[in-house]
């Protein structure tokens, strides 16, 4: 019998020989290779003893014997350690640096992930006298940008114009977390800032920084707080959505409840690794149906994951909750018919404030136009708009890197 021919799958050259995380072991902060010790100090004071398995491939690759200058993909369970295993790193090999300016840019789907992102690099950046910026679109831009640019220290009572005395703005950090959108605003209009002296990139949560997008209603402020008090233990229950299933490390989360089967097995392991982060333990349970068992098994498989108790719940302790739970889609339908009319509302108020502030537009009277304009006036708006596809984000070492936004098929019109 023929040796059935196996399958090949297709490989990029960087992902054919990587690193086994598992076949790595704890290694105490006393042991790890040429660590600042100012950094093991830092490290102590949060409570470390030791890296764990994905910190210590990070820093081998990075730090240690395999150090050279090449790109870095990591892959590993949510709840590993993958945030310190790449800040610790980039703090270390900048903790030389002599001038002040934008060296490390670490690009994250949320504000809420970008926040945390950023409490763990200012946590251990300090002490070897590195800063850390936010750009998140928290707060006003001119705000963020007198936390980023450092202003130039000038003559009092003397009226200064920056570009005709040719002051050169600098930055007021080393190391920059920041959303995709309030980026490519500091790229596009602030004075000052610049990414040519940057020496680290990290994209962090990669797939889903490129797939999906980010629209929620419910106002950061509000979502913020919400958090907040649940990390501060004011708030003991907490119901959210998939957005708080990617990256989001609460301490002390014991159990995770799946009101519903998740679609797919990517999204189980996110939403159960909110509990039992670190070496923690923790539960997740997932409430379901007599019919959707079996599927749930077949999904949790794809996990290597074989063993699931089974919790059957009486039907008469559930009726009894019957009221409160109706009560409850009351209060939730008439929360949402609230919300969805006061959007309405301010969406009618903006189309007509923009439609007299068109019709006003139309009154004014109009240049008259040689036969020489009107000819060149219709291509030229055509490629102008397809000109605004490619927006370049950065030039490093004289290579551009461009983001293709691929305008729809409707646009080009």
């Amino acid at each position: 019998m023929e040796d059935k021919k196996q399958k090949s799958v297709a490989v990029l050259p960087w992902m054919r020989s990587p690193v086994d995380v598992s076949l790595i072991e704890e290694c105490s902060l006393k042991l790890l290779p040429f660590l600042d010790p100012r950094l093991e100090e830092a490290l102590e004071r949060m409570g470390f003893t030791s890296l764990f398995p994905i910190q210590v491939a990070a820093w081998q690759e990075t730090i240690g014997p395999a150090a050279f200058d090449r790109d870095l993909c990591i892959n590993s369970p949510t709840g590993s350690g993958k945030t310190l295993a790449y800040a610790l790193p980039i703090v270390q090999m900048l903790s030389t640096r002599s001038v002040k300016c934008i060296r490390a840019l670490v690009v994250l789907p949320t504000r809420d992930l970008a926040f945390q992102v950023k409490q763990v690099f200012a946590s251990i950046a300090p002490a070897v006298g590195l800063s850390v910026g936010l750009a998140v679109g928290q707060t006003c831009i001119a705000d963020e940008i007198s936390e980023l640019i450092k202003r130039p220290k000038l003559e009092a009572g003397v009226c200064y114009d920056l570009e005709e005395q040719g002051v050169e703005l600098q930055s007021s950090v080393d190391i920059l977390v920041a959303t995709p959108g309030r980026l490519m605003d500091h790229i596009n209009t602030t004075k000052g800032f610049t990414l040519e002296h940057l020496r680290y990139l990290v994209v962090d949560e990669t797939d889903r920084l490129l797939r999906e997008a980010y629209q929620s209603w419910l106002p950061t402020s509000v979502r913020s707080k919400t958090l907040k008090e649940f990390r501060d233990g004011d708030i003991q229950v907490l119901v959210a959505s998939d957005a708080m299933t990617r990256g989001m490390d609460v301490e002390g989360v014991r159990t995770v409840i799946n009101y519903d089967v998740p679609a797919y097995i990517k999204t189980y392991v996110h939403r159960a690794g909110r509990t039992a982060r670190a070496g923690q333990a923790g539960r997740c349970f997932t409430l379901l149906r007599k019919h959707e068992v079996k599927r749930f098994k077949k999904l949790l498989q794809k996990a290597d994951h074989n063993t699931c108790s089974v919790y059957p719940i009486a039907a008469d302790s559930i009726e009894s909750l019957r009221p409160e739970y109706t009560s409850a889609l009351e209060k939730l339908k008439k929360c949402v018919e609230s919300e969805t009319s006061r959007r309405r509302k301010i969406s009618y108020k903006s189309s007509r404030a923009a439609k007299r502030k068109n019709i006003s537009l139309r009154c004014e009277r109009q240049p008259v136009r040689s036969y020489k304009e009107n000819i060149w006036e219709a291509p030229l708006r055509k490629d102008v708009f397809l000109h605004l596809k490619t927006v370049t984000l950065a030039n490093f070492k004289g290579i551009k890197m461009n983001w293709d936004l691929q305008s729809s098929s409707s646009c080009g019109a």
